[in-house]
């Protein structure tokens, strides 16, 4: 059975793995949602910016990091859920022609694909996961003098426990894209 507004195949199966889909799901939309909020406040940022600047010679400290930062939060915010749907621009061609003639081929060539750039992820995070921990643990923040932009609020030990989250879409998105087959 399929969506007709989508032409996807429905989720009729139950389980874990549909519970742990929608709930990544839902993740996924809330984080689109609050890059959306994000987006408003970086106007607002900017617009202020530009007046305080103009107006009354007091520009807003930090102005450049905020709209730096914001620029990627934007990004990873947004990103898991134009994946769930389906939006993702790319550069398949060959990957969508595929399944046409050879499904059994397509189907194993596109896993490979993910398992490469599920290796070549955790390869980056290996690769920056020191200078993480050591610009945590120096508190040598990007920033202004008087303005210092954290990565992310809480501590260094207490990150483990939080990474699996900003796993769940992206393996949300494998475990789905499987069942209902080639896009």
């Amino acid at each position: 059975m399929t969506d007709p507004a989508t032409q996807r195949p429905t989720d009729q199966a139950s389980g874990p793995m549909t519970l742990f889909a929608r709930i990544a799901s839902g993740i996924a939309m809330a984080a689109n949602a609050a890059g959306t909020f994000v987006v408003v406040a970086l106007i607002a940022v900017v617009n202020y910016d530009i007046v305080a600047r103009g107006l009354f010679n007091k520009p807003f400290l930090g102005a450049v990091e905020v709209v730096q930062f914001s620029m990627v939060l934007i990004v990873f915010l947004q990103l898991p859920d134009v994946i769930r749907v389906g939006r993702l621009t790319r550069s398949d061609g060959f990957l969508m022609l595929m399944p046409a003639r050879r499904p059994a081929l397509g189907s194993h060539l596109s896993q490979v694909i993910d398992l490469i750039s599920a290796l070549f992820m955790v390869l980056v995070a290996i690769a920056i996961w020191p200078e993480f921990v050591d610009m945590w643990a120096t508190k040598n923040y990007f920033g202004a003098r008087r303005l210092h932009c954290p990565v992310v609020a809480g501590q260094a030990r207490d990150l483990p426990e939080r990474l699996p989250v900003h796993g769940a879409c992206p393996a949300a998105h494998l475990h789905t894209d499987r069942r209902r087959g080639p896009p």
